[in-house]
């Protein structure tokens, strides 16, 4: 179909006074109003922050605008009170829709053409709702999210015939009024009638034609993980849990994300009586009356139940999915249903499918096709009962529920498997579940896993990432209920979270802080993110009061340094960060307690002079942002600043497990020499350690050049096609890259080494990547290095022994990956993704402050011949897993 004349997705947040017309049409529109807060975050990326006063943008009038033969107009809302959303106008003889025709109206008007069109529906204010008009000279039609939902007026066919000029968030482009309050996202305008589904396609806010996944009218995820409301992501029929003994469980095992888990007995959601046109019709109706739709959702039965459990709908209900068939009622309370097997705890996904043209109803499990009923001729029951996922009466469903869907349309085929595979035409793997959890691959508990890792890897007992942003609860999203209380804090509290992402809570330091009641479990591993620029003594954690040991221990921030302690009978103990982390910007912290020894880690780093304190945490988390202990009278030392995400385990995560807590386990250091230019080796891992490269001036390279010299004696040009872009290019004389000894270098208890090798020539002794000063196995901490001509090896070294891993043939003229890896346990080598040797290690890295060095041996001694791209240092040891997903990232993009 064709896009649209006119689309402002407001995602270029410049402040600029132009907002860009991306349909190629040219209709750019210009702010007007006071102020400069021109953009917030969207429904989509940005949207346009319009103050219900003075701010507007105004489109001059083209040919393109002015529809004079019907056309469509969308936009996402999130309204703050009443006023325009749009209007191009001159007298009777435009058109424009607004919302409300005062703060007490709540409905959406289209008037083109001197007539009205209206909605009988209430839009909430505070909250995103889609908008859709369509008008012909037949007849109009109002959507919200998707939704027909047309009143009044939908028989009128006045067109528009402006010559006005266009307003967005404002009525009148003369003598603008009736300014909108709020947000205003993705408007488009067509100059043709949009299809219902084509409408549900733009909901999702991608390019007009491109691939889309089905869009739904609503949607429960089911992935709050605490309270009693189930929040529909796509409108406002929100469920509800049902209370005390009903109310389901969370479970971080969802298929997608997290879950509900239902007892069998009683549990159940209440997802409400809004869709009288699909479903659940008030009044008996034939089946060639009764609108298409399709019901989809996930289910995993963990025990054996009757056949007409209830997994969504209503027993009597006009349609259901239920367990062990899917189900239909007539008028004569007739039940219709197509059978269907599943195994006992198995994720399975039920689709039902209706479509008005044939009235044949349709059921699939798993994107396949099980079998029909026809309903010609029959008439579906009345029934205006809210529908329900997890039963009724006797019906109620024991096992778990996820990922609940309508719309209002019969899928075909293609579209379930679509829906089936995630939004994909063909899903070429999920998130692993080769780990330490048993749980489905895309489930929020693989989350803490790290790919391939067999370590046991639980998600926390408590969880608070201050998602909700706003009110004055701190949710634990773990699903066990450990909710805390906002002390001397409200709305205004809730900030922008860590690295950007979602919300964070800012604390003033002089009293505001968060309470915890009635917590049971002991930490063993506490994280969180941080942001302050003061350097007073403040806490960050502290446990509850009570008697044991300790009482008193916490994490606190002394002259800017993270500091974790323990004060038990008078004895004091403590590990501290080994740089203060009062500079304004977001740092991640993790301590862990493992068999009476605590250690501290900041950014995934665990830091140096950490050999273990001997002591370990006590009671559950009582407050964050302030510190109380047992017998003081007063809660002191308040918290200045920032903080995200808290985390509390009762196990102790391993170095690889913090590596991915903080950033999914990306490198310490990465430097892919992509410069092209220079004598910088610029670290992309964002630790800023950065290498400098040294060209010696003997033959053949003698500087350092650019990639387009056409210079030969230039390494970067010699180095111009890489594994992955360009690369660096040593001549086996006299050329070397350092980057100096620091944090992230100093790699001991476990580590991982990364490079593509690509070899002109090979020669004994020489070095690729290594942390050395000389070619000798005792001056060396670890390395990639070659001991003999075709051979590769990974090297570690305690000072006085050493010990490597080694394969060999490698190629001359050809890339290959080398990766190796040491935990303590053991030492690897991979080579293209494929473990080639494996020894028990006996020798842990010695910590110099010898300088990191690729393209030699710690000097220019032991260089070689080679190009050398994309090198990678980590803090843990890589799974087999993580090892050939990091090969396969570069073997698919430039493979030769």
């Amino acid at each position: 179909a064709p896009g649209p004349v006119a689309h402002y997705t407001f995602d270029d947040s410049s402040n600029s006074t132009t907002v860009p017309d991306i349909s190629g049409y040219g209709n750019n529109g210009t702010w007007s109003g006071s102020s400069t807060n021109r953009y917030s975050t969207g429904k989509y990326g940005s949207a346009g922050v319009f103050n219900g006063s003075n701010q507007n943008i105004s489109v001059a009038d083209s040919s393109d605008l002015r529809l004079t033969s019907g056309g469509t107009i969308e936009a996402w809302i999130k309204p703050n009170g009443y006023g325009w959303i749009l209007e191009k106008y001159w007298g009777t003889i435009g058109y424009e829709i607004h919302y409300g025709f005062s703060s007490a109206s709540q409905q959406i008007i289209f008037t083109a053409g001197g007539e009205g069109t209206y909605t009988n529906t209430e839009i909430t204010n505070g909250e995103w709702n889609h908008v859709a008009v369509t008008f012909t000279s037949t007849g109009r039609k109002i959507y919200i999210n998707g939704v027909d939902k047309t009143w009044t007026g939908g028989d009128n066919t006045a067109l528009p015939t402006s010559s006005g000029g266009l307003n967005i968030g404002s009525r009148g482009p003369y003598s603008p009024s009736n300014y909108f309050n709020g947000l205003i996202d993705d408007v488009r305008i067509y100059n043709y009638a949009r299809t219902q589904k084509q409408i549900l396609e733009d909901m999702e806010g991608g390019a007009p034609g491109a691939a889309r996944m089905p869009q739904p009218i609503a949607y429960w995820k089911f992935d709050e993980g605490y309270g009693t409301t189930a929040h529909d992501s796509i409108g406002s029929n929100h469920g509800t849990l049902g209370a005390g003994d009903s109310a389901p469980s969370w479970t971080n095992e969802g298929k997608i994300g997290k879950a509900l888990a239902f007892n069998g007995s009683s549990d159940f959601v209440d997802l409400t009586n809004n869709f009288s046109q699909y479903i659940q019709a008030p009044t008996e109706t034939p089946a060639e009356n009764m609108p298409s739709f399709s019901l989809s959702v996930w289910a995993k039965r963990t025990a054996n139940g009757h056949s007409s459990k209830i997994i969504f709908g209503k027993y009597g209900y006009n349609a259901g999915i239920l367990e062990g068939q899917f189900g239909l009622w007539s008028n004569t309370s007739t039940f219709y249903s197509i059978p269907y097997s599943v195994p006992l705890n198995t994720w399975y996904m039920a689709t039902m499918t209706y479509d008005q043209q044939t009235q044949i109803a349709k059921g699939y499990i798993d994107s396949q096709y099980v079998g029909f009923i026809n309903m010609s001729g029959l008439t579906f029951k009345a029934n205006e009962k809210n529908l329900r996922a997890g039963g009724e009466g006797v019906w109620f469903f024991n096992g778990l529920i996820d990922e609940v869907k309508i719309y209002n349309y019969a899928l075909s085929e293609d579209e379930i498997k679509q829906d089936y595979n995630q939004g994909m035409a063909a899903v070429m793997g999920q998130s692993s579940s080769n780990t330490g959890s048993s749980a489905p691959g895309g489930s929020a508990a693989q989350e803490y896993c790290v790919p391939g890792s067999t370590d046991y890897c639980a998600p926390p007992v408590a969880e608070w990432n201050f998602e909700e942003n706003q009110g004055t609860v701190a949710r634990d999203t773990s699903g066990n209920g450990n909710d805390g209380t906002l002390v001397n804090m409200d709305n205004s509290n809730w900030v922008a979270g860590a690295n950007s992402s979602g919300a964070a809570l800012r604390f003033d330091g002089s009293g505001s802080y968060i309470n915890f009641v009635g917590n049971t479990f002991t930490p063993k591993t506490v994280s969180l993110w941080l942001n302050t620029t003061s350097s007073e003594t403040m806490s960050l954690i502290s446990p509850q009061s009570g008697g044991g040991a300790p009482t008193d221990w916490g994490f606190h921030l002394i002259n800017g340094k993270v500091r974790i302690y323990s004060n038990y009978e008078s004895e004091y103990k403590y590990v501290e960060s080994s740089s203060s982390l009062n500079d304004g910007k977001w740092h991640h912290i993790i301590g862990v307690s493992d068999g009476g020894t605590t250690h501290l880690y900041v950014n995934g780093a665990k830091q140096s002079g950490d050999s273990g304190t001997e002591m370990s945490l006590g009671h559950a988390v009582g407050y964050i942002g302030a510190h109380y202990k047992t017998g003081d009278p007063d809660i002191t030392k308040y918290f200045n600043g920032l903080i995200d995400d808290v985390r509390i385990y009762d196990y102790a995560r391993t170095p690889a497990q913090i590596a991915w807590d903080y950033n999914r386990g990306a490198p310490v250091g990465h430097w892919r020499f992509d410069e092209c230019q220079g004598t910088t080796a610029y670290d992309a891992s964002g630790n800023d350690n950065h290498g400098t490269i040294n060209i010696g001036a003997a033959t053949p390279q003698t500087s350092a050049g650019t990639c387009t010299s056409e210079n030969s004696a230039h390494a970067w040009y010699n180095g111009r096609t890489g594994k992955l872009n360009s690369a660096m290019s040593f001549d086996g004389v006299d050329d070397i890259l350092t980057i100096s000894d620091s944090e992230e270098t100093s790699l001991t208890n476990s580590g991982s080494l990364s490079a593509w090798i690509y070899q002109n020539s090979q020669a004994d002794s020489t070095g690729f990547v290594n942390k050395a000063n000389s070619r000798t196995w005792l001056d060396t901490d670890y390395g990639l290095v070659q001991r003999y001509a075709g051979e590769v090896r990974g090297v570690v070294s305690n000072g006085s022994n050493w010990q490597s891993a080694e394969y060999s043939p490698v190629p001359t003229n050809a890339w290959y990956q080398a990766v190796f890896t040491w935990d303590g346990s053991f030492i690897k080598l991979y080579l293209n993704g494929k473990m080639v040797d494996q020894k028990n290690q006996t020798y842990t890295p010695q910590d110099t402050d010898d300088p990191l060095t690729i393209g030699a041996w710690g000097d220019t001694t032991g260089v070689t011949n080679s190009k050398i791209d994309d090198v990678r240092i980590y803090n843990y040891a890589l799974t087999d897993e993580q090892v050939k997903l990091l090969y396969n990232d570069g073997a698919v993009r430039f493979g030769d």
